[in-house]
Protein backbone atom coordinates (compact mmCIF):
# COMPACT_ATOMS: atom_id res chain seq x y z
CA UNK A 1 0.00 0.00 0.00
CA UNK A 2 1.39 3.41 -0.91
CA UNK A 3 0.22 6.64 0.69
CA UNK A 4 1.29 10.09 -0.46
CA UNK A 5 2.61 12.47 2.16
CA UNK A 6 1.03 15.85 2.83
CA UNK A 7 2.08 18.77 0.62
CA UNK A 8 5.38 20.27 1.65
CA UNK A 9 6.35 23.94 1.55
CA UNK A 10 8.30 25.15 -1.47
CA UNK A 11 11.68 26.78 -1.63
CA UNK A 12 10.13 30.18 -1.03
CA UNK A 13 9.81 29.30 2.64
CA UNK A 14 13.42 28.16 2.75
CA UNK A 15 14.49 31.47 1.26
CA UNK A 16 12.24 33.38 3.64
CA UNK A 17 13.79 31.78 6.70
CA UNK A 18 17.23 32.48 5.26
CA UNK A 19 16.25 36.15 5.00
CA UNK A 20 15.25 36.15 8.68
CA UNK A 21 18.70 34.84 9.50
CA UNK A 22 20.22 37.61 7.42
CA UNK A 23 18.05 40.08 9.32
CA UNK A 24 19.98 39.33 12.50
CA UNK A 25 23.12 40.24 10.63
CA UNK A 26 21.59 43.46 9.35
CA UNK A 27 20.98 44.60 12.91
CA UNK A 28 24.52 43.59 13.85
CA UNK A 29 25.94 45.55 10.94
CA UNK A 30 23.88 48.61 11.81
CA UNK A 31 25.02 48.54 15.41
CA UNK A 32 28.62 47.88 14.39
CA UNK A 33 28.61 51.08 12.36
CA UNK A 34 26.79 53.16 14.99
CA UNK A 35 29.98 53.52 16.97
CA UNK A 36 31.84 54.83 13.94
CA UNK A 37 29.17 57.48 13.41
CA UNK A 38 29.31 58.58 17.03
CA UNK A 39 33.10 58.84 16.93
CA UNK A 40 33.31 60.73 13.65
CA UNK A 41 34.55 64.28 13.85
CA UNK A 42 31.81 66.89 14.21
CA UNK A 43 31.45 70.34 15.73
CA UNK A 44 29.26 70.21 18.81
CA UNK A 45 26.52 72.81 19.35
CA UNK A 46 27.92 76.14 20.57
CA UNK A 47 31.47 74.81 20.44
CA UNK A 48 34.18 77.49 20.53
CA UNK A 49 36.66 77.09 17.66
CA UNK A 50 39.85 78.99 16.72
CA UNK A 51 39.98 79.95 13.03
CA UNK A 52 42.77 82.16 11.58
CA UNK A 53 43.48 83.67 14.99
CA UNK A 54 39.88 84.67 15.67
CA UNK A 55 37.65 83.04 18.26
CA UNK A 56 34.25 82.14 16.82
CA UNK A 57 31.19 80.77 18.61
CA UNK A 58 29.63 77.98 16.51
CA UNK A 59 25.86 78.08 16.89
CA UNK A 60 25.12 75.17 14.52
CA UNK A 61 22.27 73.07 15.84
CA UNK A 62 22.22 69.34 15.45
CA UNK A 63 19.30 67.68 13.71
CA UNK A 64 17.20 65.28 15.78
CA UNK A 65 18.46 62.50 13.50
CA UNK A 66 21.98 63.23 14.79
CA UNK A 67 20.92 62.91 18.42
CA UNK A 68 22.22 60.11 20.61
CA UNK A 69 18.65 59.09 21.45
CA UNK A 70 17.80 58.57 17.79
CA UNK A 71 20.96 56.65 16.98
CA UNK A 72 20.68 54.34 19.98
CA UNK A 73 17.07 53.53 19.05
CA UNK A 74 17.43 52.63 15.36
CA UNK A 75 18.44 48.97 15.57
CA UNK A 76 16.23 48.15 18.61
CA UNK A 77 13.25 49.72 16.84
CA UNK A 78 13.91 47.66 13.70
CA UNK A 79 14.14 44.43 15.71
CA UNK A 80 11.08 45.11 17.85
CA UNK A 81 9.07 46.20 14.81
CA UNK A 82 10.08 43.07 12.89
CA UNK A 83 9.13 40.94 15.88
CA UNK A 84 5.67 42.48 16.09
CA UNK A 85 5.17 42.01 12.33
CA UNK A 86 5.94 38.29 12.65
CA UNK A 87 3.55 37.86 15.60
CA UNK A 88 1.04 35.94 13.49
CA UNK A 89 0.20 32.25 13.35
CA UNK A 90 -0.26 32.14 9.58
CA UNK A 91 1.23 33.81 6.53
CA UNK A 92 4.63 34.30 4.98
CA UNK A 93 7.36 34.87 7.61
CA UNK A 94 4.82 34.65 10.43
CA UNK A 95 5.91 33.04 13.68
CA UNK A 96 3.82 29.99 12.73
CA UNK A 97 5.50 29.74 9.34
CA UNK A 98 8.97 29.84 10.87
CA UNK A 99 7.98 27.28 13.49
CA UNK A 100 6.60 24.98 10.76
CA UNK A 101 9.95 25.29 8.99
CA UNK A 102 11.72 24.29 12.20
CA UNK A 103 9.45 21.28 12.72
CA UNK A 104 9.84 20.08 9.15
CA UNK A 105 13.60 20.55 8.95
CA UNK A 106 15.11 20.50 12.47
CA UNK A 107 12.59 18.64 14.60
CA UNK A 108 15.29 16.65 16.39
CA UNK A 109 17.59 19.61 17.10
CA UNK A 110 18.49 20.18 20.75
CA UNK A 111 21.44 21.88 22.44
CA UNK A 112 22.24 23.76 25.65
CA UNK A 113 24.90 25.86 23.92
CA UNK A 114 22.64 28.92 23.99
CA UNK A 115 22.81 28.99 27.80
CA UNK A 116 26.51 29.85 27.38
CA UNK A 117 26.53 31.98 24.24
CA UNK A 118 24.23 34.65 25.72
CA UNK A 119 27.00 35.65 28.14
CA UNK A 120 30.09 35.15 25.96
CA UNK A 121 30.48 38.87 25.01
CA UNK A 122 30.24 39.85 28.70
CA UNK A 123 32.84 37.24 29.58
CA UNK A 124 35.05 38.70 26.83
CA UNK A 125 34.90 42.17 28.43
CA UNK A 126 36.18 40.90 31.76
CA UNK A 127 38.64 38.51 30.13
CA UNK A 128 40.21 41.35 28.14
CA UNK A 129 40.50 43.48 31.27
CA UNK A 130 42.14 40.64 33.18
CA UNK A 131 44.48 40.15 30.23
CA UNK A 132 45.67 43.76 30.46
CA UNK A 133 43.60 45.23 27.60
CA UNK A 134 41.68 48.18 29.09
CA UNK A 135 38.29 49.14 27.73
CA UNK A 136 36.66 52.54 27.37
CA UNK A 137 35.92 52.62 31.11
CA UNK A 138 37.41 51.17 34.25
CA UNK A 139 36.08 47.76 35.28
CA UNK A 140 34.00 49.32 38.05
CA UNK A 141 32.43 51.95 35.81
CA UNK A 142 31.76 49.41 33.05
CA UNK A 143 30.14 47.01 35.53
CA UNK A 144 27.87 49.74 36.88
CA UNK A 145 26.75 50.64 33.34
CA UNK A 146 26.06 46.99 32.54
CA UNK A 147 24.10 46.47 35.76
CA UNK A 148 22.05 49.63 35.25
CA UNK A 149 21.26 48.47 31.72
CA UNK A 150 20.19 45.08 33.09
CA UNK A 151 18.01 46.85 35.66
CA UNK A 152 16.31 48.65 32.76
CA UNK A 153 15.58 45.73 30.44
CA UNK A 154 15.06 42.78 32.83
CA UNK A 155 11.88 44.20 34.49
CA UNK A 156 10.46 44.85 31.03
CA UNK A 157 11.18 41.28 29.94
CA UNK A 158 9.67 39.72 33.08
CA UNK A 159 6.67 42.06 33.05
CA UNK A 160 5.86 41.08 29.47
CA UNK A 161 6.38 37.40 30.20
CA UNK A 162 3.98 37.59 33.12
CA UNK A 163 1.27 39.57 31.36
CA UNK A 164 1.25 38.31 27.78
CA UNK A 165 1.15 34.59 28.77
CA UNK A 166 2.33 33.41 25.34
CA UNK A 167 2.69 29.64 25.17
CA UNK A 168 6.13 28.39 24.16
CA UNK A 169 6.31 26.47 20.86
CA UNK A 170 7.13 23.26 22.75
CA UNK A 171 4.17 23.83 25.11
CA UNK A 172 6.35 23.76 28.24
CA UNK A 173 5.17 27.08 29.74
CA UNK A 174 3.31 30.32 28.96
CA UNK A 175 6.32 32.64 29.40
CA UNK A 176 7.53 32.68 25.83
CA UNK A 177 7.26 36.39 24.97
CA UNK A 178 9.82 37.95 24.84
CA UNK A 179 12.98 35.81 24.83
CA UNK A 180 15.10 36.45 27.91
CA UNK A 181 18.07 34.64 26.39
CA UNK A 182 17.97 36.89 23.32
CA UNK A 183 17.64 40.02 25.48
CA UNK A 184 20.65 38.96 27.56
CA UNK A 185 22.69 38.06 24.46
CA UNK A 186 22.16 41.39 22.70
CA UNK A 187 22.65 43.30 25.95
CA UNK A 188 25.95 41.47 26.31
CA UNK A 189 26.90 42.37 22.72
CA UNK A 190 26.20 46.08 23.39
CA UNK A 191 28.38 45.85 26.51
CA UNK A 192 31.29 44.52 24.45
CA UNK A 193 30.80 47.16 21.77
CA UNK A 194 30.63 50.04 24.24
CA UNK A 195 33.84 48.97 25.96
CA UNK A 196 35.97 47.71 23.06
CA UNK A 197 34.43 48.88 19.80
CA UNK A 198 36.89 51.78 19.71
CA UNK A 199 39.84 49.39 19.67
CA UNK A 200 38.86 47.13 16.81
CA UNK A 201 35.63 46.57 14.90
CA UNK A 202 36.15 42.84 15.28
CA UNK A 203 34.92 43.10 18.86
CA UNK A 204 31.38 44.35 18.14
CA UNK A 205 31.16 42.23 14.99
CA UNK A 206 31.97 39.09 16.99
CA UNK A 207 29.64 40.13 19.80
CA UNK A 208 26.62 40.60 17.56
CA UNK A 209 27.40 37.41 15.64
CA UNK A 210 27.36 35.42 18.90
CA UNK A 211 24.12 37.15 19.96
CA UNK A 212 22.53 36.28 16.61
CA UNK A 213 23.55 32.64 17.03
CA UNK A 214 21.91 32.64 20.47
CA UNK A 215 18.66 33.88 18.97
CA UNK A 216 18.73 31.27 16.21
CA UNK A 217 19.41 28.49 18.72
CA UNK A 218 16.38 29.53 20.80
CA UNK A 219 14.23 28.98 17.71
CA UNK A 220 15.92 25.72 16.72
CA UNK A 221 15.55 24.41 20.29
CA UNK A 222 11.78 25.04 19.96
CA UNK A 223 11.85 27.26 23.05
CA UNK A 224 10.80 30.49 21.34
CA UNK A 225 8.91 31.91 18.40
CA UNK A 226 10.74 34.19 15.98
CA UNK A 227 8.72 37.13 17.35
CA UNK A 228 9.95 36.41 20.90
CA UNK A 229 13.56 36.45 19.76
CA UNK A 230 13.39 39.65 17.71
CA UNK A 231 11.55 41.65 20.38
CA UNK A 232 13.80 40.30 23.15
CA UNK A 233 16.89 41.30 21.17
CA UNK A 234 15.60 44.85 20.72
CA UNK A 235 14.70 45.22 24.40
CA UNK A 236 18.10 43.98 25.54
CA UNK A 237 19.96 46.33 23.21
CA UNK A 238 17.91 49.38 24.11
CA UNK A 239 18.08 48.68 27.83
CA UNK A 240 21.86 48.54 27.88
CA UNK A 241 22.15 51.66 25.70
CA UNK A 242 19.95 53.49 28.22
CA UNK A 243 22.04 52.10 31.07
CA UNK A 244 25.17 53.60 29.56
CA UNK A 245 23.41 56.90 28.89
CA UNK A 246 22.24 57.14 32.50
CA UNK A 247 25.65 56.37 33.98
CA UNK A 248 27.40 58.69 31.51
CA UNK A 249 25.10 61.53 32.60
CA UNK A 250 25.86 61.18 36.30
CA UNK A 251 29.50 60.02 36.16
CA UNK A 252 30.73 63.35 34.72
CA UNK A 253 33.85 61.79 33.20
CA UNK A 254 34.82 59.72 36.23
CA UNK A 255 35.99 56.19 35.50
CA UNK A 256 36.92 56.86 31.87
CA UNK A 257 40.17 55.47 30.52
CA UNK A 258 42.44 57.51 28.24
CA UNK A 259 41.77 56.55 24.63
CA UNK A 260 43.83 57.16 21.49
CA UNK A 261 42.33 59.92 19.31
CA UNK A 262 40.08 58.80 16.43
CA UNK A 263 42.02 58.06 13.29
CA UNK A 264 45.33 57.38 15.04
CA UNK A 265 47.19 54.16 14.50
CA UNK A 266 47.50 52.04 11.36
CA UNK A 267 44.63 51.85 8.90
CA UNK A 268 43.98 48.12 8.66
CA UNK A 269 42.40 47.24 5.32
CA UNK A 270 42.74 43.50 5.66
CA UNK A 271 39.32 41.92 4.94
CA UNK A 272 38.41 40.42 8.32
CA UNK A 273 34.74 39.45 8.19
CA UNK A 274 31.77 37.68 9.72
CA UNK A 275 29.21 36.23 7.28
CA UNK A 276 25.62 35.37 8.12
CA UNK A 277 24.50 33.21 5.22
CA UNK A 278 21.53 31.38 3.81
CA UNK A 279 20.69 29.63 0.58
CA UNK A 280 19.17 26.74 -1.32
CA UNK A 281 20.98 23.40 -1.16
CA UNK A 282 20.90 20.67 -3.81
CA UNK A 283 21.74 17.10 -2.87
CA UNK A 284 24.63 15.53 -4.75
CA UNK A 285 24.95 12.31 -2.74
CA UNK A 286 22.86 9.17 -2.31
CA UNK A 287 20.70 10.32 0.61
CA UNK A 288 18.01 7.81 1.28
CA UNK A 289 17.50 4.08 1.36
CA UNK A 290 15.93 2.81 -1.83
CA UNK A 291 14.84 -0.40 -0.19
CA UNK A 292 12.63 1.71 2.08
CA UNK A 293 11.49 3.99 -0.73
CA UNK A 294 13.01 7.06 0.91
CA UNK A 295 14.61 9.80 -1.14
CA UNK A 296 15.94 13.18 -0.03
CA UNK A 297 14.70 16.34 -1.68
CA UNK A 298 16.58 19.58 -2.19
CA UNK A 299 16.50 21.81 0.88
CA UNK A 300 18.24 24.73 2.53
CA UNK A 301 21.43 25.81 4.28
CA UNK A 302 22.22 28.61 6.70
CA UNK A 303 24.96 29.45 9.16
CA UNK A 304 27.61 31.82 10.42
CA UNK A 305 31.28 31.98 9.49
CA UNK A 306 34.16 34.39 9.80
CA UNK A 307 37.88 34.76 9.25
CA UNK A 308 40.81 36.81 10.49
CA UNK A 309 43.37 37.84 7.88
CA UNK A 310 46.98 38.03 9.16
CA UNK A 311 47.92 38.89 5.57
CA UNK A 312 46.16 40.99 2.98
CA UNK A 313 44.88 38.09 0.86
CA UNK A 314 45.09 35.05 3.16
CA UNK A 315 43.22 34.45 6.38
CA UNK A 316 42.07 31.68 8.68
CA UNK A 317 38.64 31.12 10.16
CA UNK A 318 35.76 28.78 10.74
CA UNK A 319 32.08 28.18 10.20
CA UNK A 320 29.01 26.74 11.85
CA UNK A 321 26.34 25.73 9.37
CA UNK A 322 23.14 23.72 9.22
CA UNK A 323 21.57 21.96 6.27
CA UNK A 324 18.17 20.34 5.98
CA UNK A 325 16.66 18.05 3.33
CA UNK A 326 13.02 16.88 3.44
CA UNK A 327 12.52 13.17 2.93
CA UNK A 328 10.01 12.20 0.27
CA UNK A 329 7.72 9.53 1.66
CA UNK A 330 5.35 9.17 -1.26
CA UNK A 331 6.90 5.84 -2.29
CA UNK A 332 6.94 4.28 1.18
CA UNK A 333 5.54 0.75 1.05
CA UNK A 334 3.64 0.07 4.24
CA UNK A 335 3.38 -3.42 5.74
CA UNK A 336 -0.20 -4.70 5.64
CA UNK A 337 -0.64 -4.31 9.41
CA UNK A 338 0.52 -0.66 9.31
CA UNK A 339 -1.68 0.01 6.30
CA UNK A 340 -4.73 -0.93 8.35
CA UNK A 341 -4.18 1.90 10.87
CA UNK A 342 -2.57 4.60 8.71
CA UNK A 343 -4.53 7.66 7.68
CA UNK A 344 -1.44 9.24 6.05
CA UNK A 345 2.33 8.95 6.13
CA UNK A 346 4.66 11.91 6.63
CA UNK A 347 8.43 12.29 6.81
CA UNK A 348 10.61 14.81 8.58
CA UNK A 349 13.94 16.08 7.26
CA UNK A 350 17.49 14.82 7.47
CA UNK A 351 20.44 17.19 7.52
CA UNK A 352 23.84 18.03 8.92
CA UNK A 353 25.47 20.36 11.40
CA UNK A 354 29.02 21.31 10.36
CA UNK A 355 31.80 22.89 12.40
CA UNK A 356 34.73 23.44 10.02
CA UNK A 357 38.00 25.41 10.10
CA UNK A 358 40.54 26.34 7.44
CA UNK A 359 42.06 28.98 5.16
CA UNK A 360 40.16 31.79 3.41
CA UNK A 361 41.33 33.97 0.51
CA UNK A 362 40.21 37.38 -0.74
CA UNK A 363 41.38 39.19 -3.89
CA UNK A 364 40.07 42.68 -4.83
CA UNK A 365 38.40 43.15 -8.21
CA UNK A 366 38.56 46.93 -8.35
CA UNK A 367 37.19 49.20 -5.62
CA UNK A 368 33.73 47.64 -5.24
CA UNK A 369 34.08 43.89 -5.69
CA UNK A 370 36.34 41.12 -4.47
CA UNK A 371 36.74 37.40 -5.18
CA UNK A 372 36.61 35.10 -2.15
CA UNK A 373 37.24 31.43 -1.51
CA UNK A 374 37.74 28.91 1.28
CA UNK A 375 38.66 25.31 2.02
CA UNK A 376 37.54 24.11 5.45
CA UNK A 377 37.55 20.73 7.18
CA UNK A 378 36.20 19.43 10.45
CA UNK A 379 33.35 17.64 12.18
CA UNK A 380 29.91 16.92 10.75
CA UNK A 381 26.98 15.50 12.65
CA UNK A 382 23.61 14.46 11.30
CA UNK A 383 20.10 15.39 12.39
CA UNK A 384 17.56 12.65 13.09
CA UNK A 385 14.79 12.03 10.59
CA UNK A 386 11.65 9.95 10.89
CA UNK A 387 8.83 8.40 8.90
CA UNK A 388 5.63 8.86 10.90
CA UNK A 389 2.19 7.38 10.49
CA UNK A 390 -0.81 9.61 11.05
CA UNK A 391 -3.20 7.21 12.73
CA UNK A 392 -6.75 6.63 11.56
CA UNK A 393 -9.13 8.08 14.19
CA UNK A 394 -10.58 4.60 14.78
CA UNK A 395 -7.23 3.45 16.28
CA UNK A 396 -6.17 6.60 18.17
CA UNK A 397 -7.07 5.10 21.56
CA UNK A 398 -4.46 2.35 21.06
CA UNK A 399 -1.78 4.26 19.10
CA UNK A 400 -2.35 7.98 19.61
CA UNK A 401 -2.64 10.47 16.76
CA UNK A 402 0.83 9.67 15.37
CA UNK A 403 3.26 6.79 15.69
CA UNK A 404 6.78 6.32 14.23
CA UNK A 405 7.39 3.79 11.51
CA UNK A 406 11.17 4.34 11.30
CA UNK A 407 13.73 6.71 12.86
CA UNK A 408 17.04 7.47 11.09
CA UNK A 409 20.01 8.68 13.18
CA UNK A 410 23.17 9.67 11.24
CA UNK A 411 26.47 9.08 13.01
CA UNK A 412 29.04 11.88 13.28
CA UNK A 413 32.01 11.94 10.95
CA UNK A 414 34.58 13.90 8.95
CA UNK A 415 33.48 16.57 6.53
CA UNK A 416 34.86 19.36 4.38
CA UNK A 417 33.60 22.33 2.40
CA UNK A 418 34.81 24.70 -0.29
CA UNK A 419 33.31 27.96 -1.48
CA UNK A 420 33.77 30.55 -4.21
CA UNK A 421 32.02 33.89 -4.21
CA UNK A 422 31.89 37.53 -5.24
CA UNK A 423 31.64 40.12 -2.49
CA UNK A 424 30.08 43.52 -3.26
CA UNK A 425 31.18 46.24 -0.81
CA UNK A 426 27.97 48.25 -0.71
CA UNK A 427 28.67 50.08 2.58
CA UNK A 428 31.93 50.98 4.37
CA UNK A 429 31.67 48.09 6.80
CA UNK A 430 29.04 45.86 5.23
CA UNK A 431 28.99 43.88 2.03
CA UNK A 432 26.81 41.38 0.20
CA UNK A 433 28.27 38.03 -0.84
CA UNK A 434 26.90 35.83 -3.63
CA UNK A 435 28.41 32.38 -3.24
CA UNK A 436 28.43 28.83 -4.46
CA UNK A 437 29.47 26.16 -1.94
CA UNK A 438 30.08 22.43 -1.84
CA UNK A 439 29.79 20.59 1.49
CA UNK A 440 30.82 16.93 1.68
CA UNK A 441 30.12 14.41 4.44
CA UNK A 442 29.35 10.68 4.48
CA UNK A 443 27.62 9.06 7.44
CA UNK A 444 26.56 5.65 8.62
CA UNK A 445 22.89 5.90 9.58
CA UNK A 446 21.38 3.88 12.42
CA UNK A 447 17.78 2.80 11.72
CA UNK A 448 15.20 1.99 14.37
CA UNK A 449 12.07 0.57 12.75
CA UNK A 450 8.74 -0.42 14.28
CA UNK A 451 6.11 -3.03 13.51
CA UNK A 452 2.84 -1.10 13.68
CA UNK A 453 -0.47 -2.94 14.02
CA UNK A 454 -3.94 -2.14 15.36
CA UNK A 455 -2.90 -3.43 18.78
CA UNK A 456 0.31 -1.36 19.21
CA UNK A 457 3.91 -0.87 18.06
CA UNK A 458 6.84 -3.25 18.49
CA UNK A 459 10.52 -2.22 17.89
CA UNK A 460 12.30 -4.27 15.26
CA UNK A 461 16.00 -5.24 15.47
CA UNK A 462 18.18 -2.16 14.82
CA UNK A 463 20.28 -1.96 11.68
CA UNK A 464 22.71 0.44 10.02
CA UNK A 465 22.74 1.93 6.54
CA UNK A 466 26.41 2.36 5.58
CA UNK A 467 27.90 5.31 3.72
CA UNK A 468 24.87 7.54 3.30
CA UNK A 469 26.17 10.54 1.37
CA UNK A 470 24.75 13.84 2.68
CA UNK A 471 26.90 16.01 0.40
CA UNK A 472 25.29 19.01 -1.23
CA UNK A 473 25.94 22.03 -3.41
CA UNK A 474 24.38 25.34 -2.39
CA UNK A 475 23.80 28.73 -3.95
CA UNK A 476 23.06 31.61 -1.65
CA UNK A 477 23.55 35.06 -0.21
CA UNK A 478 25.44 36.26 2.84
CA UNK A 479 25.47 39.55 4.67
CA UNK A 480 29.14 40.26 5.43
CA UNK A 481 30.15 42.45 8.33
CA UNK A 482 33.62 43.76 7.50
CA UNK A 483 36.01 44.60 10.32
CA UNK A 484 38.73 46.49 8.46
Amino acid sequence: MSLSMAARPGRLRHLGVALIVLGFGAAASLEGQRLNLSQSARVAPHETTLISGWVRQDTTKRSWTDSDAFRMSIAPAILIGAGLLTYRDDGFLSRGDVRDFRQENFAGFNTNFDDLTRFLPTMAVYGLNIGGVPGRHTVGRATISYLVGSAVYLPVVFLLKGTTNVLRPDGSSDTSFPSGHSAAAFSSAVFLEEEYGHRNRLYPVAGYAVASITGMLRILNDRHWISDVLVGAGIGMLGTRLGYAIVNHFADGRGENTLPPPGSGPQDRRPHFVDIKGGMANLTGNLGSQENGLFGEDGSQFGVEGAYFPWMHLGFGGEWSLSSFPLNAENVLLPPSAGLVADDVIATSMGTQSIFFGPYVDFPLGRTFSFTGKLTVGWSSGADAAVILEVDPAFEDQLGTETPLAVFTPQSGFGWATRLGIRAHIFPHSSLLIFGEYNSSIHDVDVTAYDVSPTGTTPLPPRTLPDVDLSYASLGLALSIMAW
